[in-house]
């Protein structure tokens, strides 16, 4: 399994972050991009989200434990599925 990708419009100029979800893949879906599309539709950010679904890519990014969040370039959820609010939190922070 390569890269997936989900596109959202985004309706708030200015306000972008880029969100990599890092996922086994294995039983076809992630549990953590379920939870973050749902922060990001409260939020109201729409940004675009891509998901890592191949565990022999995680190194790359410097992920040891999956699932895992990488919001710009920083690894910031690691090792568990966090809930929606301390996802809404999370990235409030970087917004910020």
């Amino acid at each position: 399994m390569g890269k997936y990708y989900i596109r959202k419009k985004m309706p708030r100029k200015g306000v972008f972050m880029k969100l990599i979800i890092f996922e086994d893949l294995g039983w076809g879906f992630s549990k953590l991009a379920v939870v973050v599309d749902a922060a990001i539709r409260h939020l109201g950010l729409g940004n675009n989200f891509e998901i890592i679904g191949n565990p022999k890519l995680f190194p790359q990014y410097g992920v040891k434990s999956s699932p895992a969040l990488s919001i710009n370039g920083e690894i910031v959820i690691e090792g568990y599925v966090p809930s929606l609010e301390q996802t809404k939190k999370l990235l409030v922070k970087y917004l910020t």
